[in-house]
């Protein structure tokens, strides 16, 4: 994302914030979190993982990452069931792909120590609701020398501000780390340091693309379990207001000519080596 993208979605954000009448505090009380289907191969190549690895895919597990790294290495997905997310799992069977599966807690992994020749967590620890401890239990999994793949939204991008205004809509139960917090050098730096021989971290860019806005707007009200799971507490008002502040904020990234939707969301893929 440029700069001038960046900018104009903290205006657009400050807007709708005046709007409501309400200032978010996203350092403390986070808004919901969410994993759309994330469809770049690169995290997986960027690896460099090989047939003789193991590899745990962590938290909610992403599709598109599990169907490239099951034909480098043996994978296992580990889901996360928090409560948070439960909606949001897609059911192994109907994905068709041979790896080895376990329902557990992301912040509680039952593994030995250094199990893992490679951990991967592609967008599941932006909301973890133990950040510290999932951390912990990923250094902790993988082995020495082994690598720990990560894919988080950056701050500022589309993703981090649509996450803002739902935020403004959520009940204070929705008690979520903030995904923007992952979106910085120095939050990976932080807390991988101690456990790193080396980090690498690359600007990259996802591109949503669907018919149109209200489409799209759609889609997420009723197939990402987060968002629904606010959308389904708000009065018609509230919705209303919900899904105009929505709209107005991916038309406002939109970069579409033809009345589709074509919207751009920084995010980091980080590669952190193992000491």
């Amino acid at each position: 994302m440029t700069d001038a993208i960046g900018v104009s979605a903290i205006r657009t954000f400050e807007a709708i914030e005046k709007k409501q009448g309400m200032k978010g505090d996203f350092k403390t009380r986070s808004p919901i979190g969410s994993t759309p289907q994330f469809k770049d191969k690169s995290l997986a190549k960027s690896m460099n993982l090989r047939k003789s690895h193991r590899v745990l895919d962590i938290a909610i597990g992403d599709e598109n990452f599990s169907s490239v790294a099951r034909y480098l290495a043996k994978l296992t997905t580990a889901k996360d069931v928090d409560s948070v997310f439960r909606q949001t799992n897609i059911p192994l069977k109907a994905r068709k792909m041979s790896f080895d599966s376990k329902s557990t807690d992301a912040a509680d992994i039952p593994f030995d120590d250094e199990y893992f020749d490679a951990v991967v967590c592609a967008f599941g620890i932006n909301s973890a609701s133990n950040q510290q401890k999932l951390v912990k239990e990923l250094a902790r999994v993988c082995h020495r020398r082994g690598k720990i793949g990560l894919a988080c939204w950056s701050s500022n991008s589309f993703i981090d501000i649509l996450f803002k205004i739902v935020g403004l809509y959520a009940p204070p139960q929705f008690d979520v780390k903030c995904p923007a917090l992952w979106g910085t050098r120095e939050r990976i730096t932080d807390c991988f340091g101690s456990i790193a021989g080396e980090i690498e971290i690359t600007k990259k860019t996802y591109i949503f693309r669907c018919k149109s806005a209200l489409d799209w707007l759609e889609i997420f009200k009723t197939q990402d379990g987060p968002i629904r799971k606010v959308f389904s507490i708000l009065d018609n008002k509230q919705e209303k207001s919900a899904s105009e502040d929505i709209l107005y904020l991916m038309e406002s990234y939109n970069t579409a000519e033809n009345g589709s939707l074509i919207v751009p969301s920084e995010y980091l893929e980080v590669v952190i080596k193992r000491t």
